[in-house]
């Protein structure tokens, strides 16, 4: 059964791109669960001090891929390398005491898979809705 929690908190440094920790935290010993996808509440981070980039250097914004990053409703959907692809950088000289920006909606999607005879059993716990906060 699908066990493990997701992070749900990021210290980034200011002034500079910090690759955000979407991961997850294995339970009761078991250590094979796989995050297959994160959603984040599109409205969470439009407008805010904040950008979300596909990229270290902080030049192409989080946006549809068509592969790995997808639109779900009101969400972006991530999924395989794009989960752990993601960078934040908030606005030049923008620091904890100045912004009220420091969280945003996601769901996240964990498996695990157990190998039984000759068929592989995967369980899901799909799309369990979170806040993931920021700090600077």
């Amino acid at each position: 059964m699908a066990e493990a929690t997701f992070a749900t908190s990021f210290t980034a440094t200011e002034d500079t791109p910090s690759l955000v920790n979407f991961g997850i935290v294995q339970q009761n010993g078991d250590t094979n669960e796989t995050l297959d996808a994160v959603w984040i509440k599109e409205a969470d981070i439009t407008g805010k001090n904040f950008k979300l980039y596909t990229d270290a250097a902080a030049t192409t914004e989080l946006a549809v891929n068509g592969s790995t990053i997808t639109v779900y409703g009101a969400y972006y959907k991530l999924t395989g390398t794009a989960i752990g692809g993601i960078y934040i950088k908030y606005a030049a000289n923008i620091g904890s005491a100045d912004s009220p920006d420091s969280s945003f909606g996601v769901k996240y999607t964990v498996s695990d898979s157990v190998a039984v005879t000759s068929q592989t059993l995967t369980n899901s716990k799909t799309e369990v809705v979170t806040s993931y906060s920021l700090n600077l």
